[in-house]
């Protein structure tokens, strides 16, 4: 069934759309059908989220597509899941990350992602994590596992609750598109997914963000770091912007 055909308004969960949601709607179903890559660009207060989940509902519904669709930030995968609620089929689930689930105080504690994710491994492999179960839990059509009350890791829960779920799209942030370090608990190949990225146009600027995070120095390079630190200070007085990652995040 082409794309074309899904009937937008159906699955709209408002009473009436704004001015330009069903041209954006449209603008994606007939991404899909033509396949490659499309841009998309629409202005803020549009409802851009409202319309992505219309057409995530239309095409599950009527060719089975699944999705990815990437945020920038912790808080943009809430707003997701927020307007999730509002619809009345489509099944998203929330992926993030151990800094935010993670409820062992042991590792909770340690502010560094890196450090975390080592000390999270280390008490795995020495069964010595009381909440590492990584059981389903009995995933709702919204499933965001910030709410989960089971007692078992929410992090864990989630990767097998998402894999089992047969959910129509994953809502999640930039990192887990880049990190190959991170695997996604979907269970199907590239070829059978649809990514949509949110706000694409700071993939750039987060990708070098990325690269530039870890820098290592030695005594010798105490000058370069004051240096840097005037540049920097430099650039802000004289209002010139510079690589910085977002503060929520």
């Amino acid at each position: 069934m082409s794309a074309a055909q899904c009937e937008p308004l159906r699955h709209f969960p408002y009473p009436e759309p704004r001015e330009g949601q069903l041209e954006l709607i449209a603008s994606i179903l007939r991404a899909i059908d033509r396949g490659g890559i499309s841009v998309i660009e629409a202005p803020s207060g549009l409802g851009k989220t409202a319309s992505v989940l219309t057409a995530i509902s239309c095409l599950s519904e009527s060719r089975g597509a699944k999705f990815i669709y990437a945020v920038r930030t912790h808080s943009q995968v809430s707003r997701v899941m927020e307007e999730c609620g509002r619809f009345s089929k489509v099944r998203i689930a929330a992926l993030r990350g151990k800094g935010e689930l993670c409820i062992n105080w042991r590792v909770r504690r340690i502010k560094n992602n890196d450090l975390m994710a080592e000390a999270c491994r280390e008490l795995r492999r020495r069964s010595a994590c009381p909440y590492y179960r990584p059981e389903r839990a009995e995933g709702s059509r919204c499933y965001d596992p910030l709410g989960s009350n089971s007692g078992r890791c929410p992090y864990y829960e989630s990767l097998a609750t998402i894999r089992e779920g047969d959910y129509d799209a994953v809502v999640l942030c930039y990192p887990y598109l880049f990190d190959p370090e991170l695997e996604l608990p979907l269970g199907l190949s590239e070829s059978e997914l649809y990514l949509i990225i949110d706000e694409a146009h700071n993939l750039r600027r987060y990708w070098i963000s990325r690269r530039l995070a870890v820098i290592e120095l030695d005594d010798h390079d105490f000058p370069l770091t004051i240096w840097l630190g005037d540049l920097i200070r430099s650039m802000r007085e004289a209002g010139i912007p510079y690589l910085e990652l977002p503060r929520d995040y």
